[in-house]
């Protein structure tokens, strides 16, 4: 009896067991037969009564990934495949053998299931062709196997969109984010093309500019150049100044037009010269210009100009000399003019040689002392000529008694006034140049006299300018009584008075002075004097640096202070 039962049991377990299997395995066939719907009821019944398995969603997995059709239905196929594959090792050794031969579960196929889900993955995420499908694989799918060319065709598709648009911003933006991707290059002589037909649309100096800069390797470059070239060329004739074609030349040194823009800065440089009519003119023309047509003439100008300005440089020189009385000078420089100065400077010359034949005598006369007396009050003036330079000076000095006054002196210099016969005088004291600037000068009796502006004459005593001024009233001087010699005695010995005492220091006494008062009065001393010295030493005085407070302080006979 006991055999019977458990032999019943064990039927009982059996068909039980078998029954779910059938479940799979039906699923299996329906799948097969492509009655996806029918796949998907047995197994729902197999979960039913066990439960969600390893082996009911590896089922749902074939299901979907045969019948699915869109990104979600391929994104649950990956992930119950993910879910079965992680279950499989729960399953006991022979339920594994068991369903890998029932519906295919087996370990080792499963990199093949992984491939093909991954694959039906990429074409599903593929199949609408748009960049936000394809960036959300990419994203969504980083391990993939297709990653890589997912971003390719994400390249291709953008590339399309970029050509759609087929502007110059467009493939920028394109080229900014697949520069590495095979439709770059492609891309590059498409941007090339746009931007240059954008150029030419705008059709001005600054869009032809900023193409040539940002697309130097392109095949339009050398027609952009000369459309530049063209535009940048009207617009300076069109201003027609030498600054805007001065700024072509060295804006665009390989322009065809070059050429004529430096004959066009040329002219307007030449005008410049001749209306200018100087040396410095000419001479930069002629050597910014050595083979100008107008070059003969430029220098020309510039002998002529160089000849004049000698001419009168020379009798500018020769006037200062005159003005200055260096007649022999002013001689020796009017002595070179030649044939071929003109008129006007041959004028000049007979001018300043009347001038001087004039003043020479003039002058003669004027040189030497004079004198002014009145009251016992004695000023003398006296007119020279220095040796050394021939330059002329005066000196002025007041005598009371034949003793000289305090503040009646000072030293001056002086000309000729245009016409002769008055003295110009420039006093360095000031106060007189109030009062004796201008001087008359006349003969009396072949006698030089001098008359200030109010009234005051002074006559002359003496042709000698060369000697120190004196009064010329006599006086009497009296001898000097000698003076008796007075001592002090300091530490025992004799010393004159009026010795300075501080030669009589050893070296070095200003440093122990001034660490003395920072030793006693907390401070360096800024200054240190000897005032005196009695017979118990020397008297020093010092200044703190910081206080200014006066210290006086004994250098004693023994060398020590306090």
């Amino acid at each position: 009896m006991k055999k019977v039962a458990f032999s019943a049991i064990c039927l009982l377990v059996f068909f039980s067991i078998s029954a779910q299997e059938r479940f799979l395995r039906k699923a299996k066939s329906a799948l097969d037969e492509n009655d996806f719907n029918r796949a998907f009821s047995l197994v729902a019944n197999y979960e039913g009564k066990e439960g969600v398995k390893a082996e009911s969603m590896f089922m749902r997995f074939l299901i979907l990934q045969t019948s699915g059709t869109s990104i979600s239905e391929q994104d649950a196929a990956w992930e119950v495949l993910q879910f079965a594959t992680r279950a499989y090792g729960s399953l006991s050794e022979k339920a594994q053998k068991e369903w890998c031969s029932e519906i295919d579960f087996c370990a080792d196929r499963f990199p093949f299931y992984e491939r093909e889900a991954d694959l039906k993955l990429f074409e599903t995420y593929k199949q609408p062709g748009r960049i936000d499908t394809i960036t959300l694989f990419i994203n969504k799918y980083p391990n993939s196997k297709w990653n890589a060319e997912a971003k390719v065709y994400k390249s291709y598709l953008a590339f399309n969109e970029a050509k759609l648009l087929d502007t110059e911003e467009a493939y920028l933006n394109f080229l900014k984010a697949y520069s590495a991707f095979p439709h770059a290059d492609t891309a590059k002589s498409y941007l090339w093309t746009a931007a240059y037909r954008e150029t030419n649309t705008k059709n001005t100096v600054a869009a032809f500019t900023r193409f040539i800069k940002s697309y130097p390797q392109s095949p339009q470059l050398e027609e952009a150049k000369h459309k530049l070239w063209d535009l940048a060329w009207k617009a300076a004739v069109a201003s027609n100044k030498k600054s805007d074609y001065r700024t072509f030349i060295t804006t665009y040194p390989e322009a065809d037009q070059v050429g004529e823009a430096k004959q066009k800065v040329e002219a307007f440089e030449w005008t410049e010269t001749k209306d200018e009519a100087s040396i410095e003119a000419y001479e930069k023309f002629t050597k910014d210009y050595p083979n100008s047509i107008h070059y003969t003439e430029a220098d020309s100008s510039l002998q002529a100009l160089k000849k004049k300005k000698q001419i009168d440089d020379l009798l500018k020189e020769a006037s200062e000399n005159v003005e200055g009385l260096y007649f022999s000078s002013a001689e020796e420089l009017l002595s070179k003019l030649d044939t071929t100065a003109p008129a006007t400077a041959f004028r000049t010359k007979d001018s300043l040689l009347a001038r001087i034949k004039y003043l020479r005598p003039m002058l003669r006369h004027t040189l030497g002392k004079y004198s002014f007396n009145s009251n016992g009050v004695e000023v003398i003036l006296l007119f020279g000529v220095n040796e050394s330079d021939s330059s002329l000076y005066c000196m002025l000095k007041g005598f009371s008694k034949g003793e000289e006054i305090s503040g009646v002196e000072s030293d001056g210099s002086f000309g000729f006034g245009p016409s002769g016969g008055k003295l110009n005088i420039e006093w360095q004291a000031e106060e007189f140049n109030k009062s004796m600037s201008a001087v008359t000068i006349s003969l009396v009796q072949n006698k030089p006299i001098l008359k200030l502006s109010n009234g005051t004459v002074y006559k002359k005593i003496s042709n000698d300018f060369e000697s120190e001024i004196e009064s010329s009233v006599k006086r009497t001087v009296k001898p000097t009584p000698a003076t008796k010699k007075t001592y002090i005695t300091m530490c025992g010995e004799q010393y004159e008075k009026g010795t300075d005492f501080a030669d009589v220091l050893p070296s070095g006494w200003e440093d122990r002075v001034g660490f003395y008062c920072l030793k006693n009065y907390r401070e360096g001393a800024e200054e240190v004097w000897v005032v005196g010295a009695n017979n118990n030493g020397i008297l020093i005085k010092a200044t703190g640096e910081l206080t200014g407070n006066t210290y006086t302080i004994l250098y004693t006979c023994d060398g020590d202070l306090f």
